[in-house]
C-alpha cells in the first residue's frame, strides 16, 4: 500500500504524486521538467541557506553558483569566469565565508530526508552507517580538531570525517544523515548522537550494518540497548582470531567476547564464513574468510555474508558524491561541509527520480543504471541553471557540451 504524503511536508508531495509517478509509463518516466529540478533540488537549498549565513541580498546567485560547482566538479571561479550579469567570484567567496557550521550541523539532516521520510513510513528498512574521509592537503583553519588523521590514502594522512546513515529499502539507497566528526571524537558519542536523531523518525529497523571502524566493545554493548539485530564487521587482527582461521571447521557461530582497556565487556555471536575468492591468494583471492559481530541473528554465516553485502552501496554512493562536489582550496570546514550537503542532496535527488520511474516502486539491479545516470542528472542541472534568471553563457553551446 502507498502511504499518503502529508500536505505540508515537503515540496516534493505537491510536485509529484505517488500513484501518478509510480503508473508511470516507460515513454514518460525518463523526462524531467525544469520547474521539477527547480523546486525539488533549488528551493529547499536556498530557504536553508538562509539560515546556515547572513541574509545577503544576492544569496540565490550565491547558491546558483555553488550548484553549478558541484556538478561540474569545479571551483567558484571557474564557474564565475564564463557567466555574465552575477556575482564575481570574489563577492561569492565573501558570501560563502559566512557559513556557520553549527547552523549547517543542525539544518542539513533535515533537508536530506525531507522528501524520503513519507516514503519510508511504513517500510521494513535496514539501516547502514559508515565513515567517510575526505582528503584534506593543508592545516585546520582555527583549531586542531577540525581534522582527524587516518590511514594515508591520496598522499595525505589528514582528512576531513563524516559520518553518514544510509537507509535501503527495496534497493533504493539513500542517505539520511550526515554527522561532521572532530578529532579525539569517541565513535561510540558520535554513533550515538546520530542514531538517536533516526531512531526518533520512528522508523520500522530491521538491522543496522556497520564497517569494521565501529567494532568496539562501547559500541556493541550501545547497539545491544537499542535491541536492534546488527552486523558489524570483525577486524582479522589477533591471536584467537587467527587461530580461528587455522581450525578446519568451516563456516560456523561461536559465542564471543571482548574487553576494552577500561575492562568493559561486550558478548555476541561470532559468525565465520569462508568464501573461495576468483584470483591469487596474493591478490586477494582464493579461499577467504570473513567474520561478523551480530547480534538477535540468524545463524548462517553464509546468509549473514550475503546480508553484509547490501552495505557495499554506500561506497557508491561516495563515488557519486566525489563526482558532484565542487573543488575548493578553502581552510573553511563549514563551506566544506556546505559543499559535501550539496553532492549528497543532488545524488539522493538520482534516488528519488529512479523511485518514481519504477510502476511498483520497486528496483532491480538489470535496470537501474539506465533509469537516471548522474552524469545526466548533472548535465540538466548545469543547463537549466545557466539558463536562468538574466544569465548568459559567453561560451557557445558546443564548448558547454564538450566541457571547454
Amino acid at each position: 500500500m502507498t502511504p499518503q504524503v502529508p500536505t505540508n511536508t515537503s515540496t516534493t508531495s505537491k510536485i509529484i504524486n505517488l500513484k501518478a509517478g509510480q503508473n508511470r509509463s516507460r515513454k514518460t518516466k525518463n523526462k524531467l521538467s525544469k520547474e521539477l529540478v527547480l523546486q525539488i533540488l533549488f528551493e529547499p537549498l536556498l530557504e536553508s541557506f538562509r539560515t546556515f549565513t547572513n541574509p545577503f541580498p544576492r544569496m540565490t546567485e550565491v547558491l546558483r553558483i555553488s550548484i553549478l560547482a558541484c556538478v561540474q566538479r569545479t571551483s567558484i571561479d571557474d564557474i564565475c569566469s564564463y557567466l555574465d550579469k552575477t556575482v564575481n567570484a570574489r563577492t561569492a567567496r565573501y558570501y560563502l565565508s559566512w557559513l556557520r557550521l553549527d547552523s549547517i550541523e543542525k539544518g542539513m539532516n533535515d533537508l536530506l530526508r525531507r522528501d524520503i521520510l513519507p516514503l519510508v513510513k511504513n517500510k521494513w528498512i535496514r539501516l547502514i552507517v559508515d565513515l567517510t574521509h575526505v582528503p584534506y592537503y593543508g592545516y585546520a583553519m582555527k583549531d586542531d580538531t577540525e581534522i582527524r588523521k587516518s590511514k594515508a590514502k591520496d598522499g595525505t594522512s589528514r582528512f576531513h570525517v563524516y559520518l553518514t546513515v544510509y537507509i535501503v529499502v527495496r534497493n533504493h539507497r539513500y542517505t539520511i544523515a550526515i554527522r561532521y566528526v572532530r578529532k579525539k571524537e569517541e565513535l561510540c558519542s558520535v554513533l550515538k548522537e546520530t542514531l538517536d536523531e533516526v531512531l526518533g523518525l520512528k522508523l520500522n529497523i530491521r538491522q543496522i550494518l556497520a564497517d569494521k571502524e565501529f567494532y568496539s566493545t562501547k559500541v556493541i554493548n550501545y547497539l545491544k540497548g537499542l535491541d536492534i539485530p546488527f552486523i558489524i564487521a570483525v577486524p582479522q587482527r589477533g591471536y584467537y582470531i587467527k587461530a580461528l582461521k587455522k581450525r578446519r571447521k568451516g563456516a560456523r557461530c561461536v559465542p564471543w567476547a571482548i574487553v576494552n582497556p577500561q575492562r568493559e565487556r561486550a558478548t555476541f555471536c561470532l559468525q565465520c564464513y569462508q568464501k573461495y575468492m576468483k584470483g591469487s591468494k596474493v591478490l586477494g583471492g582464493g579461499a577467504t574468510w570473513f567474520f561478523y559481530a551480530t547480534y538477535k541473528m540468524q545463524k548462517n554465516p553464509k546468509r549473514i555474508s550475503e546480508e553484509y553485502r547490501r552495505r557495499f552501496g554506500i561506497e557508491s554512493s561516495y563515488r557519486m558524491m566525489n563526482a558532484c562536489r565542487a573543488r575548493t582550496s578553502s581552510k573553511n570546514p563549514a563551506l566544506r561541509l556546505f559543499f559535501v550537503l550539496i553532492s549528497f542532496f543532488v545524488v539522493n535527488l538520482k534516488v528519488l527520480f529512479e523511485w518514481f520511474s519504477r510502476s511498483d516502486g520497486r528496483m532491480d539491479r538489470g535496470s537501474s543504471a539506465a533509469l537516471m545516470r548522474l552524469k545526466r542528472l548533472c548535465r540538466l542541472i548545469r543547463s537549466i541553471f545557466e539558463r536562468t534568471g538574466e544569465w548568459h553563457c559567453r561560451r557557445s553551446n558546443q564548448q558547454i557540451m564538450a566541457g571547454g
